[in-house]
């Protein structure tokens, strides 16, 4: 019998990552964790390829330069702040390996479609699937899977919670959200798709939970909804976990009904987008459906069916005074009905959206802006209030310095609160933005470490230091080093570089 040998491809799925920091840590315990290159590495024919991933936040930057030459193919994917990771980490596998295909893909991508494909081998626009047409282009049928289904095997970052997906993209469309910049619509899963996800990751291990990674696992079918938790609970019964947990908005809240059908399947609780308490930003955001129930209500009602809130809180330095914003964190500190901030972050105005169309248009942002800047720590935008009296502040919020006191009475208070009411797993989740905000104080303080000594950073874009990885790791070929210099949104003289304006200016 003939046979066609057919060689193996070696693949390496990367998910790349900058801290907020600047710094090159590893967020092994960030929650939830990032699970696109598992996705993405099911598409990959398992006798044909060895497929390995990577994942920058869990792991910190890929340096390794014996791993940088190893890929015939890298696949790349990340937030949109992580243009430049992509561009750096194509700069060291093609000085090690000319022949390498370099995939790239996700919101920059998507944003920079035509200016990405200077530099990446294939630009890829759509959704995760579309990987496996690049793999039949690039190598032919054989290097396809049958069934694209994730590689959990190769999340070695996952541990005891356990990460799947129902659903993609949202049904609404906030002004500062990247769904909403894409026009990426709400799509669904088949609910057996949830259940195939479920039991590979039955295979690698018992898990303590589960996390629905779903932008929106609420959505807006509720037949939909109530299959899923039906599910969940049948494997939370079955013994696959003990908990689980996902991302929802606040409409979700409005039905009691919706609460109990939740916690008594098992749920401990969810991640929501509160983002402010101010009723105006909410408008702003285009976020109305935070504004049919007040938000101290919204986790009241939950935490009384034992269901923990974890949310973000916008500091919008941009569009209301210190003096607002500060009432606000007062207010925030001094409520023990509700839970704390996991975070507090500036608005991020991520390319494509509404926030960063009205800025572009507006020439709103600093000159010498680099996409890089545009995270969450730094001001890339002429504030409210005064500069100075906004940079203070923006150093003091990375920890919120100055709230130690109310954060530890609010912990205290909280617990007498609900101590009857939530289990002793639950009350830790619930009081752990406590702890991680007070410790945030320490951790975060400038003897935290010798680089985060020796760092100084401005918080202020076209000034800001850049991450170390912008210095290659080892020599790369000349052609490559403009790979390292960071993509610039606007120039010195305040104009958008005209190398992106194709891609920004198009539909502005």
């Amino acid at each position: 019998m003939n046979t066609t040998y057919i060689p193996r491809k070696r693949i390496l799925v990367v998910g790349t990552h900058f801290d907020v920091t600047r710094l090159p840590v590893k967020r092994i315990n960030k929650f939830p964790q990032a699970m696109g290159t598992v996705y993405l590495a099911g598409a990959f024919h398992r006798e044909h390829c060895e497929v390995r991933c990577y994942n920058e936040l869990a792991s910190g930057p890929l340096v390794q330069a014996e791993l940088l030459a190893w890929p015939d193919m890298v696949v790349m994917t990340g937030l949109s702040v992580c243009f430049d990771r992509m561009l750096q980490i194509t700069g060291h596998v093609k000085s090690k390996n000319p022949n390498c295909v370099v995939v790239a893909g996700g919101p920059p991508v998507r944003i920079l479609t035509n200016y990405s494909r200077r530099f990446f081998d294939y630009v890829c626009t759509g959704d995760v699937e579309q990987i496996q047409e690049v793999v039949h282009d690039a190598f032919g049928p054989a290097y396809v899977a049958a069934d694209m289904l994730p590689r959990m095997d190769l999340a070695y970052w996952i541990k005891s919670h356990g990460h799947v997906e129902s659903s993609r993209n949202c049904n609404f469309a906030c002004s500062f959200c990247s769904l909403t910049g894409e026009g990426a619509r709400y799509g669904k899963y088949s609910v057996d798709y949830l259940r195939t996800q479920l039991e590979l990751v039955r295979e690698t291990g018992r898990k303590y939970s589960i996390h629905l990674i779903d932008n929106n696992f609420y959505g807006k079918d509720r037949q939909f909804f109530n299959e899923r938790v039906d599910v969940l609970r049948e494997y939370r019964d079955k013994g696959y976990f003990k908990y689980w947990t996902a991302l929802l908005t606040g409409d979700f809240y409005l039905k009691e009904e919706n609460l109990k059908r939740v916690a008594d399947s098992g749920c401990a609780g969810f991640f929501t987008g509160i983002e402010s308490f101010d009723e105006k930003s909410l408008r702003d955001y285009n976020k109305h459906q935070n504004t049919r129930l007040p938000q101290i209500d919204l986790m009241r009602r939950s935490l009384q069916h034992g269901l923990v809130i974890f949310y973000g809180l916008f500091a919008d330095i941009y569009n209301r005074s210190l003096e607002d914003i500060r009432s606000e964190l007062h207010f925030i500190t001094g409520q023990p009905e509700m839970m704390l901030p996991s975070f507090v972050t500036l608005p991020i105005p991520l390319m494509g959206t509404p926030l960063f169309e009205d800025a572009l248009q507006n020439g709103r942002f600093f000159a010498g802006t680099r996409l890089r800047d545009l995270d969450g720590s730094t001001i890339s935008m002429e504030p409210h209030s005064s500069l100075d009296a906004v940079l203070q502040f923006v150093r003091d919020a990375q920890n919120l310095r100055g709230y130690r006191r109310r954060i530890a009475r609010h912990a205290l208070a909280f617990y007498r609160n609900y101590r009857r009411v939530l289990s002793p797993s639950r009350m830790a989740l619930a009081l752990a933005p406590n702890a991680l905000l007070t410790m945030n104080q320490i951790m975060t303080a400038d003897w935290f470490s010798r680089e985060a000594r020796a760092m100084r950073r401005t918080h202020i874009s076209g000034t800001e230091v850049l991450d170390a990885c912008y210095t290659p790791t080892f020599p790369v070929e000349a052609r490559y080093e403009r790979y390292f210099q960071p993509t610039m949104l606007t120039l010195t003289n305040g104009e958008v570089n005209p190398e992106l304006a194709e891609d920004l200016l198009s539909g502005v």
